[in-house]
């Protein structure tokens, strides 16, 4: 089979990049690429170049897919449901480990509202730099201008938490190891739909270590911060290994 150009292969990962960025079905998005990836290996057997089949603007094709397809607001609720699950239960076995488990509206409806700000604007992000031909240096500008919102939203809801009054739930322990239970069965179900195991390899570097380390008796600090190098070792492994095992395979 002929292999693709670097200039078909580039167009092909921001053609997928911007579909699902712009919430459409990961299905319908990975048929069209391939059928896409078939005219262009023909095209390019004929010693013709991606435009043969865009046209003058790349971008505008991309986008012209993008309008033909139904917006899915099921893969848009999965990837709320998936971080906001995530993102809390962290917070959530944290609070597990030292007793009952309590909450604030005030932090439930900020942390929700920083989720939703936070997918929006890493799929503009996404959406931009698949049809705009953009430098690395501003490509790091980008990621690091999301870094920070990421980083101020945060702490705008610990903030708006701490200083705003507002109802309180606080758990009774057995309540508390019941929803916990509940946020591993959620947490594993939206693992399998969505097909990335991240939160709970994440979830299960940070605690287990914790877990065993308390049973030592080692300092509360020390703890915390072995189990965050673990996970974050964990993380690399997770996402780098696997590119590392197929460069050597090529």
């Amino acid at each position: 089979m002929h292999p693709l150009s670097t200039e078909s292969t580039r167009f092909l990962d921001d053609l997928k990049i911007y579909l699902l960025a712009s919430g459409k079905n990961e299905q319908a998005t990975q048929d069209i690429v391939s059928e896409l990836a078939d005219h262009l290996r023909d095209a390019e057997s004929d010693g013709k170049s991606v435009k043969s089949i865009t046209g003058d603007s790349p971008a505008a094709y991309i986008q012209s897919i993008s309008n033909e397809l139904p917006f899915e607001w099921k893969g848009l609720l999965q990837v709320f449901g998936l971080v906001f699950v995530g993102g809390s239960s962290f917070s959530f076995f944290q609070q597990l480990f030292t007793g009952a488990v309590s909450y604030s509206a005030m932090l439930l409806t900020s942390f929700a509202s920083t989720v939703v700000l936070l997918i929006v604007c890493l799929a503009l992000i996404l959406r931009y730099l698949s049809t705009h031909p953009v430098s690395h240096g501003r490509q790091k500008l980008l990621f690091g201008l999301f870094g920070g919102l990421f980083s101020v939203s945060i702490l705008v809801t610990v903030l708006a938490d701490r200083f705003i009054d507002s109802p309180t739930v606080t758990f009774s322990l057995p309540v508390s190891y019941a929803i916990g239970l509940l946020y591993l069965v959620v947490i594993v179900w939206l693992s399998v739909s969505s097909g990335t195991w991240v939160i709970a390899i994440g979830l299960a570097a940070y605690f287990l270590p914790q877990f065993v380390l308390h049973q030592t008796g080692v300092n509360g600090i020390i703890v915390i911060l072995s189990s965050y190098l673990i996970s974050m070792i964990s993380m690399n492994l997770y996402f780098f290994l696997p590119m590392l095992l197929a460069k050597r395979q090529i």
